[in-house]
């Protein structure tokens, strides 16, 4: 899944959630690092707009590196067991974030695959489905604009009948 969607379907779904903002953190955060220097290198010149950005950017050494480091969920276990024995207890909901964008990447991603038990294994697992097909863009799209306006005419009609 894209990076937008982990994160705007993350904030809908937990809507009422005193954490929201953690989990929203923990879903978008394994893609941080690749997004950061994609633009970076995309500011700088070094990519182009009109060619494939994915495959430009896994040409560039360590992005494939820098991408099995943040979706490694040996990395991400060793991580939370450091927070969790030192008690930081609203870290559980960031790491509940980062463990649900890597399972829904486990399943939606068929190209450009991180090694997700890295550094024990560098075997990949290809995803069931393509998030970047155009069936998937599409009804993902949909369906977030459907639950969005469905979000907002809810809100409407509680404040309406508050009057």
């Amino acid at each position: 899944m894209d990076t937008f969607s982990h994160g705007a379907w993350t904030y809908l779904i937990l809507k009422n959630h005193p954490k929201r903002w953690l989990v929203v953190w923990g879903m978008v955060f394994p893609d941080i690092a690749i997004l950061g220097l994609g633009s970076f290198l995309l500011l700088k010149g070094n990519l182009h707009v009109f060619k494939p950005l994915l495959q430009q950017l896994y040409s560039v050494p360590l992005v494939p590196f820098i991408d099995t480091a943040f979706h490694s969920l040996i990395i991400w276990i060793i991580l939370f067991l450091v927070f969790f024995i030192n008690h930081f207890v609203n870290a559980k909901w960031f790491f509940f974030g980062v463990f649900s964008h890597i399972g829904i990447d486990i399943l939606t991603h068929k190209h450009f695959i991180p090694r997700y038990l890295w550094p024990i294994s560098d075997t990949s697992i290809s995803g069931l489905i393509d998030y970047r097909t155009l069936l998937f863009m599409a009804i993902d799209i949909l369906l977030l604009l459907s639950f969005t306006f469905w979000s907002i005419k809810k809100l409407i009609n509680i404040k309406n009948d508050l009057h």
